[in-house]
């Protein structure tokens, strides 16, 4: 209280921050007046005077930089902003990113959606907003297998595939492009679910051959993900380049509670559902709260993805260098899933 009143003359000359020396000696001045006028005994006062001034600055509030510059951008409203932003979440994945190693690249972007509305509950585009400023969140980079869910959802529900069918996953060739897969192997057949979630390539091709490229277009740009040009049979292996936000709004979308989505019933969509919940991407990553997985890895490894949808939100987390370049330790099923299954362990 001696402070403050000490201040009032000249706040700016006796600032704590800029004046310590001056604010104290004027602080001390306002308690020897008080003991004198009978306000503090002696040793109370000169206690008082020996002790710190207790002012220190501080800072703005700093959350979801690139969340809150969306958001000035995109409105003209005076006054209060409300948004769907968890803050106690923003901060912890905004610590997570902070102090992770995450491969060692210098990209990363995690975003949490609602899973009925699509709304978002947590953004973050960079490690640190003040250095890097650039969003990951916004950039479209190549989609890796995430994007497979949405293939053998259209396979199920068009009849090309029924829950324990069968795929072929031998060497083949579409002209001169021989697809392979991750592992480099072969399986023979595999079912369409084991399939699915091990991210087999070469199944995916067939079957998206089997379904026709122009109805996995359709279905793709119904889930607001780009597809502005044709695509071709690599659509099966994630060429098609999306961005954190289009991929968690696209399976908030498709995993949703309306009983029909871009044309697939919920009975089909639970059902692929069900097929990435049986395992997590490796053993030691352990997630309850996850009902199901979805790994990609690009090629080159350049990008590394998961995607985690709970009960009652999805998260995608998307890891790469900015400038292109892949790393021998970036995929999904490990780095990318790591940092997801931490971003669902806490509410």
């Amino acid at each position: 209280a001696a402070m403050l009143v000490a201040m009032l003359p000249a706040p700016s000359r006796r600032a704590p921050d800029r004046r310590p020396d001056r604010l104290r000696d004027s602080r001390n001045r306002v308690l020897a007046r008080m003991s004198a006028a009978g306000f503090l005994d002696e040793a109370a006062s000169d206690r008082a005077a020996a002790g710190a001034l207790g002012a220190r600055r501080h800072g703005w509030p700093f959350l979801a930089p690139h969340y809150c510059d969306a958001l000035a951008a995109g409105t003209d409203a005076e006054g209060a902003l409300r948004t769907s932003l968890d803050i106690a979440l923003q901060r912890r994945i905004e610590a997570l990113v902070r102090t992770g190693d995450d491969a060692g690249v210098d990209g990363v972007a995690v975003v949490v959606v609602e899973r009925e509305t699509g709304a978002v509950q947590a953004l973050v585009g960079s490690r640190d907003y003040r250095r890097r400023p650039l969003d990951a969140s916004r950039c479209r980079r190549a989609a890796g297998s995430t994007l497979k869910p949405f293939l053998f959802a259209l396979a199920l529900e068009s009849g090309v595939i029924g829950p324990d069918s069968l795929i072929a996953d031998r060497r083949v060739t579409f002209g001169d492009w021989e697809p392979v897969n991750f592992t480099r192997d072969h399986a023979g057949s595999i079912h369409a679910a084991e399939a699915l979630i091990t991210s087999r390539n070469v199944p995916a091709v067939h079957l998206l051959a089997a379904v026709g490229v122009d109805r996995f277009r359709e279905l793709l740009r119904r889930l607001g993900l780009p597809v502005g040009g044709r695509l071709g049979l690599d659509a099966a292996l994630g060429t098609l380049a999306v961005s954190p936000r289009e991929l968690a709004r696209a399976y908030a979308t498709f995993f949703g509670p309306d009983a029909v989505v871009a044309g697939v019933s919920v009975w089909t969509r639970a059902q692929v559902l069900g097929a990435l919940g049986r395992h997590s991407p490796a053993p030691e990553i352990v997630a309850p709260a996850v009902l199901a997985w979805k790994t990609g890895t690009s090629s080159g490894r350049r990008d590394a993805w998961c995607v985690g949808v709970t009960a009652d939100r999805v998260a995608v987390v998307w890891l790469g260098n900015l400038d292109g370049r892949g790393a021998p330790d970036l995929v999904g099923g490990r780095t990318a899933a790591a940092l997801l299954a931490a971003v669902a362990a806490g509410p």
